[in-house]
């Protein structure tokens, strides 16, 4: 009989127990950063949030940069005795 009652409620007590790391997880970490309640937390990381069409703008800005670096102008070894060494014999 208590054998039935803890396997027909087994889902229950997971999550109780899930609920419970969970909870202690996110106070070990409230405590790590310097917070003592959740209320404290609440806004900091807004300096972090974005918008998708910015990230796409910053992402399309470094790719534009880097195609117009002209790495041909940098080169300052032979390239005919670099690309020789590369050849095998």
């Amino acid at each position: 009989m208590a054998l039935e009652l803890l396997t027909d409620n087994a889902i229950i007590y997971v999550l109780i127990a899930w609920v419970v790391i969970l909870g202690i997880a996110k106070a070990l970490k409230l405590e790590k950063h310097g917070f003592k309640t959740v209320r404290e937390f609440v806004g900091k990381s807004l300096q972090y949030l974005t918008t998708h069409h910015d990230l796409a703008d910053k992402r399309l800005a470094k790719k534009a940069n880097a195609l117009s670096a002209n790495r041909d102008n940098n080169w300052t070894g032979d390239i005919k005795k670099e690309t020789d060494e590369l050849v095998s014999k």
